[in-house]
């Protein structure tokens, strides 16, 4: 019992130092349009979706305004909310794997990205846990992906949560303000 308490203190200290560390980078704050990001992480995934028989499928709305943020940071939480779509659809038969990135224009200041897959959904008992370090539904996640993922986007001021589908899977939603005409004229 000793040893695992030992493992548990340390495991809570690693995550809390990646934390730390994500909460402590600075986010490059340059303007950025939320549909070249997603249309990137669909080129990074595009291997990895067709060795799971998934679609992939972009609904991006027109004409969004950009955000400032750091591309590198957002790429990081979507493909981490992507893959974890796609291996929540490894049960359901290949025709209907099915993972749908959409970008659009929510309220008047902010971009709302989803990402909808159609596999089992989540227990609505765990859905309030689902951002905490170490919580996983998935048996060979770790637990850390969301709560980085969180980490990333309350440093772009954003949101994020999830919710079940209606019909089957999940959609994991998040939100980041669009950069004002001011932030878009400061210097670097």
């Amino acid at each position: 019992m000793d040893s695992i308490r030992q493992y548990d203190l340390r495991a809570d200290d690693t995550i809390r130092s990646i934390r730390e560390f994500a909460r402590n980078q600075a986010v490059l704050r340059e303007p950025l349009d939320m549909n070249s990001v997603v249309r990137d992480v669909f080129r990074l995934i595009a291997s990895d979706a067709e060795r799971r028989r998934v679609q992939l499928l972009g609904d991006l709305a027109v004409n969004l305004p950009p955000v400032l943020g750091d591309a590198t940071q957002l790429h990081q939480v979507l493909v981490n909310l992507m893959v974890n779509a796609m291996a929540a659809m490894d049960s359901i038969p290949e025709s209907a794997r099915l993972l749908t990135v959409s970008t659009q224009l929510a309220e008047s200041s902010r971009i709302e990205i989803t990402v909808r897959d159609c596999g089992c959904g989540i227990p609505a008992e765990r859905i309030p846990l689902l951002f905490e370090s170490f919580f996983t539904t998935n048996q060979r996640g770790m637990g850390l992906g969301l709560s980085i993922a969180r980490t990333i986007i309350s440093a772009h001021e954003g949101r994020i949560w999830a919710q079940n589908n209606a019909d089957a899977g999940a959609t994991f939603f998040f939100t980041i303000p669009i950069a004002s005409a001011e932030e878009m004229a400061e210097p670097g």
